[in-house]
């Protein structure tokens, strides 16, 4: 059984195939989906797309990167959605500062990360945080709003595993350390090291895990660089 604790599939590329998607989950045993907003109109959407399957389920919030949109009235009516059965998190919410630099900005994105994360303390809800360049920054919200009694996990996440120790100080009710870890290592480093990485920082955060658990999650993308380099290398240009 797969829960697929992390996806978008109201997005526009799946206009052509969603249904045929959808209904290959369930054939493939994957029985749960959290479909994540990450604006207004994507959260209206997911939580839609939820009333449609009943083992879909949505996350609802703002992205960083869409702050700029954030008010009081959205923020009131994110709480009335949060009332609606099929939510069952606020996200993904947090910070993000690799593209965003200027100061007045990276003010805003706090200052509405920590508006969300109160949102989920009100309703009960647990949070998905999206941090990127901003590890200081949203260790430092996370601390002031005490996210100790917020439970949720750390979705995007590039940083050390020191860092991901603080943040268990932090929050110890993070909800899947293995969602935390999927994003952590995917794409920065080699696939080998990747493995014992983050192996290594599942084991110091208090976690049992061996290669043999972790393997299946390096498969897929393991698969798609080797075809990728196939592809690129091996196949004749003139084809």
């Amino acid at each position: 059984m797969i829960f697929e604790t992390h996806g978008h599939y109201d997005d526009e590329q799946f206009d052509t195939d969603r249904e045929r998607l959808l209904e290959e989950f369930q054939r493939q045993d994957i029985r749960y989906v959290m479909n994540i907003g990450a604006n207004i109109v994507t959260s209206k959407a997911s939580v839609e797309l939820a009333h449609r399957y009943d083992f879909i389920y949505a996350g609802i919030g703002t992205h960083p990167d869409d702050a700029p949109e954030l008010s009081d009235a959205a923020i009131e009516m994110y709480r009335q959605m949060a009332a609606d059965e099929k939510v069952k998190a606020i996200g993904e919410i947090g910070l993000d500062y690799y593209w965003d630099k200027e100061p007045e900005v990276q003010n805003a994105q706090r200052y509405w990360f920590r508006r969300q994360m109160e949102l989920a303390r009100e309703t009960n809800l647990p949070v998905i945080i999206h941090s990127r360049d901003a590890a200081a920054d949203t260790m430092e919200v996370m601390k002031e709003v005490h996210a100790e009694e917020i439970p949720g996990v750390i979705h995007c996440y590039s940083y050390s595993k020191e860092m991901a120790l603080e943040y268990k100080i932090t929050s110890r009710k993070t909800a899947s350390i293995l969602d935390t870890f999927s994003c952590v290592f995917q794409g920065i480093l080699p696939y080998g090291a990747q493995m014992l990485v983050a192996i290594s920082a599942v084991n110091e955060l208090g976690y049992e895990m061996s290669a043999f658990q972790i393997l299946p999650v390096l498969f897929y993308p393991m698969m798609l660089l080797i075809s990728s380099l196939i592809w690129i290398f091996i196949i004749p240009a003139d084809r």
